[in-house]
C-alpha cells in the first residue's frame, strides 16, 4: 500500500461522506486532514479528520477501504 501524503487525492470509502473525493490538506502523527472537493450543497471544502492512529490499526486491506488513493 502507498502511504498518503499530503496533496494525493483520496476517496472516501465509508460513512456520510462515502464516495465523495477530497484532498489530504495536511497529516499530523495522529491524524489525516481531508478537504473535500465542491460540493453541490454549497458545503464547499468540508475538512474530515481521520484519526491514523485508527487507520493504522485496521489492516492494509481495510485502511484501503477507508480512502482510497486516486
Amino acid at each position: 500500500m502507498q502511504k498518503i501524503r499530503k496533496g494525493d487525492t483520496v476517496q472516501v470509502k465509508y460513512g456520510f461522506w462515502n464516495g465523495r473525493y477530497g484532498m489530504v490538506s495536511k497529516i499530523t502523527r495522529y491524524v489525516i486532514f481531508v478537504k473535500l472537493f465542491g460540493l453541490a450543497n454549497g458545503t464547499l471544502g468540508v475538512s474530515l479528520k481521520f484519526s491514523t492512529r485508527d487507520i493504522r490499526k485496521l489492516s492494509r486491506k481495510e485502511a484501503m477501504k477507508v480512502l482510497i488513493l486516486i
